[in-house]
């Protein structure tokens, strides 16, 4: 399931993401919240190997999802899903939506001397 991803505090949709099913049951599960951790790219890691730290799980983020349930009409429509800290949000590996799949492919398809990026 691809869903937004918002700041908690402005409501600036930061990216947009993949969730399993099992993600989503186990958020439900949680009360709504959700944790992810995230490896750091290698281009934030310390040049020096001795500024490296001693654990290597150091190296990843954490990014904690807050899912509250949207209805229309009293029917459950989707997820508002938010974080308190965009910045590790901004490391989940991002997805494009549903509208701009098809843009992409038909792109791709075009022959290469008449396409426009």
């Amino acid at each position: 399931m691809r869903v937004p991803v918002y700041d908690a505090e402005t409501m600036e949709p930061l990216t947009v993401v993949h969730l399993s099913g099992a993600q989503v049951a186990l958020a439900e599960r949680c009360g709504g919240r959700l944790r992810i951790a995230v490896r750091s790219p290698m281009a934030m890691w310390p040049t020096k190997p001795e500024e490296l730290p001693q654990h290597m799980d150091l190296m990843a983020h954490v990014v904690e999802l807050r899912f509250e349930r949207l209805s229309r009409a009293g029917r459950p429509s989707g997820w508002l899903v938010t974080t308190t800290t965009p910045e590790n949000a901004l490391l989940l590996e991002a997805t494009f939506t549903p509208g701009r799949v098809g843009e992409l492919q038909r792109r791709v398809q075009r022959p290469l001397c008449l396409r426009r990026w």
